[in-house]
């Protein structure tokens, strides 16, 4: 398994911070930063800063000055466009909760790529969990979506194998397996629901 690229994941937070208001007020979804980078949404931006933040004993000085900058860029933008970075988020958390409940009816039909594709939907999981934070956080998590939320962990559960940890072991200690299960395992029997 490779080790974790922190330094990219600087890159993207970064690229991403830098283009977050005319993004905050479009309306697409996902947002354009670089073609060779992820396209930008708040729960990648929040994911990434999660992890880096966490991460931050392992970097340098400056890249941790880079990470606080990216904090302070992220609040000065989320309070400037409070409305736009509300809406953003509750367009976003259902977006990704429909995604894997698409993957997981794939998977139903056919479960021959049910395991390669666990690592991009593990990571989908992940962003919604970092999204839940933000919307609890700002007082806009709905019921429904809770909801949502929940019956999604449920349909994973049925199929959700428990093992080793998905991701490079550098970013286990990020990502505890009591409250991220869904890093620690990978696809196994389906089971009917």
């Amino acid at each position: 398994m490779t080790s974790y690229n922190s330094e990219h994941d600087l890159r993207v937070l970064k690229a991403m911070v830098a283009h977050l208001t005319p993004y905050l007020y479009e309306d697409e979804l996902f947002g354009q930063v670089d073609n060779r980078l992820p396209k930008l949404t708040l729960g990648g931006l929040l994911m990434r800063l999660y992890r880096l933040e966490q991460f931050a004993e392992h970097l340098s000085p400056a890249q941790r000055q880079d990470i606080q900058e990216a904090r302070k860029h992220l609040e000065a933008t989320q309070y400037e466009w409070l409305n736009h970075y509300k809406d953003k988020i509750q367009q976003e958390l259902p977006s990704r909760i429909n995604a894997i409940n698409w993957y997981l009816d794939d998977c139903r039909q056919n479960p021959v790529g049910c395991d390669s594709g666990w690592p991009n939907e593990a990571e989908k999981r992940t962003i919604i969990a970092h999204l839940r934070d933000e919307a609890e956080r700002l007082d806009i998590l709905s019921r429904e979506t809770k909801g949502m939320i929940s019956d999604l962990d449920g349909r994973i559960r049925h199929f959700h194998k428990p093992g080793a940890f998905i991701w490079s072991d550098d970013l286990k200690p990020v990502y505890p397996r009591e409250r991220f299960w869904w890093l620690y395992g990978r696809p196994g029997e389906l089971e009917e629901e």
